[in-house]
């Protein structure tokens, strides 16, 4: 697999491999998949914001949600940017047979099996 999406930066003795992904790509998580097993990291950290590790590890997200909070602090438009966003995200998903992350994803059991800590920056 190709290598010209991976850069390594040294720094203070420690090796930090930055692999740039897509979002929905199989060629992407089997790249990454592949890296952690073959380097066997102490960490894999994996770069979210706030909405969107919640919505990975909070299935009931959207059932908590104060629609009246949202319009009020003026993030409507924000909020249905990213239902549209995720709509497609899953609808590429599905056409290429790739499953997006979920709490239980293989990502996190990779990092289990090669005995990395895991976390979300």
């Amino acid at each position: 697999m190709s290598e010209e999406n991976i850069t390594r930066i040294h720094l203070n003795g420690k090796e930090l491999i930055l692999i740039g992904t897509a979002h929905v790509s199989k060629q992407s998580a089997e790249q990454v998949k592949e890296v952690i097993e073959r380097e066997r990291p102490d960490t894999v950290c994996v770069e979210l914001d706030d909405q969107r590790y919640k919505s990975i590890t909070d299935a009931n997200q959207w059932k908590n949600m104060d629609i009246f909070k949202v319009i009020k602090e003026k993030k409507a438009t924000l909020l249905l940017m990213n239902l549209v966003i995720s709509s497609f995200q899953k609808r590429v998903a599905k056409q290429f047979g790739i499953k997006t992350r979920t709490r239980n994803d293989p990502r996190d059991r990779i990092c289990k099996r090669s005995r990395c800590r895991f976390s979300f920056s």
